[in-house]
């Protein structure tokens, strides 16, 4: 991957189906991406996504990699999870060579994710959303922010990294970056405070926030088809100050009888 004239912070590596690291950066001549096998030190292939396929895009990275899905549609994709860039260090990258080269270009703010003996699971960009699988199928996604090397805001608590891994050890928990799925319609609970839905809409995104009781407060639409359903839950309650809210997320039937419920009443 050319690393000539490139943006800073305009790049994403992305964990495709547990086995395969996609790294996306924007250069002059679009967005250039480098593909790892996990258990590879040595790029499998290199490529380069020109700028007119990008067109007039704002989200270049996600526009780039939607792209790139799309021209690799002979690898089903089940499991995508977005990881720190500096996940790459330790494979023969472009990465690599930027943190003897330029180093400055590498975000220093990424969030680690450990266990109890202290051994590093995965990284994750300040600011992004990790998933916590709990014994009895529950799950939940917050939103972490990095505060220093041993310490992250994790939804609207802090944590220590090492008390958080006895936690989810005590819990018999897993943590991971939230997998970005590719539905067209899905439904989460914030804290039992406000549920959101967001649908596909030929090529747009429809979305809608209740309250706690279900009634409804907005409706909108979002023009951003090369987003991942996840992605557009974020941008939403991002504008409406509600990032740290726990999603927990509902099956379609669920939030369709909590709407029911209230009908009733």
């Amino acid at each position: 991957m050319k690393d000539d004239a490139v943006i800073k912070d305009n790049e994403a590596v992305y964990l495709i189906n547990e086995q395969t690291y996609l790294h996306l950066r924007e250069n002059l001549a679009g967005v250039g991406y480098e593909i790892f096998d996990k258990n590879s030190p040595l790029p499998v292939e290199e490529g380069q996504i020109p700028r007119e396929v990008l067109g007039n895009s704002q989200r270049r990275i996600e526009t780039a990699r939607a792209y790139y899905l799309a021209e690799h549609q002979d690898e089903p994709v089940g499991k995508i999870q977005n990881v720190a860039v500096t996940t790459l260090e330790k494979f023969r990258s472009g990465v690599r060579k930027r943190r003897n080269l330029a180093p400055r270009s590498l975000p220093e703010n990424d969030v680690r994710f450990i266990d109890p003996q202290y051994n590093e699971l995965f990284r994750v960009p300040d600011g992004s959303v990790v998933q916590m699988t709990f014994p009895d199928g529950h799950q939940r996604s917050e939103k972490v922010e990095y505060l220093d090397d041993y310490h992250m805001k994790i939804g609207s608590s802090v944590q220590h990294i090492c008390e958080f891994a006895e936690r989810m050890a005590r819990s018999h928990a897993i943590v991971e970056p939230e997998p970005l799925t590719q539905q067209d319609c899905r439904a989460w609970n914030l804290e039992y405070d406000y549920y959101f839905t967001v649908q596909a809409d030929n090529g747009s995104w429809n979305y809608a926030l209740y309250q706690g009781d279900c009634c409804l407060l907005e409706r909108g639409k979002i023009e951003a088809p090369e987003l991942m359903i996840e992605e557009v839950r974020d941008e939403i309650l991002y504008s409406h100050n509600l990032r740290n809210k726990d999603c927990i997320p509902l099956t379609q039937e669920e939030f369709a009888q909590k709407l029911a419920d209230r009908n009733e009443i």
